[in-house]
């Protein structure tokens, strides 16, 4: 029995939008309340899922840069980065690129280097992605 890849590939993309959305609304939500613990969850699970499912479809960018995000929200609900205007700033421009990616995916183009964005985030935190 062969495997419709196609149909998976669309699930992906729909969930993967749906994830980031969740991502860019709690990032959002976080500048009116950077220590809403339930938000910080929130987000931190959807950047889980988002790396998950990215990595387990092949797109590795978006699977990284995922991951970064899952440790540095993470890292944020433990106290262990405070969430700067200029931290936020980064995440943001971080979760555009990122949609761009899955749109130009989704148009059936490649998926987007996102190294200078996962290199930012680390630049600006003691958050390593391959440490």
């Amino acid at each position: 029995m062969a495997l419709d890849l196609q149909e998976y590939k669309k699930l992906y993309l729909e969930t993967s939008q749906e994830l980031l959305t969740k991502i860019q609304q709690g990032v959002a939500d976080l500048r009116e309340n950077p220590q809403n613990m339930d938000i910080l969850s929130e987000v931190h699970r959807a950047a889980h899922s988002l790396k998950s499912q990215s990595l387990v479809m092949g797109y590795t960018q978006l699977g990284l840069a995922g991951r970064i995000l899952e440790a540095l929200f993470l890292n944020i609900k433990e106290t262990k980065i405070t969430l700067s205007d200029e931290l936020m700033e980064i995440v943001e421009q971080s979760l555009t690129a990122m949609s761009a990616s899955l749109t130009d995916i989704r148009q059936g183009h490649g998926e987007h280097n996102l190294s200078s964005y996962i290199s930012n985030i680390e630049n600006n935190t003691e958050i390593k992605l391959l440490a």
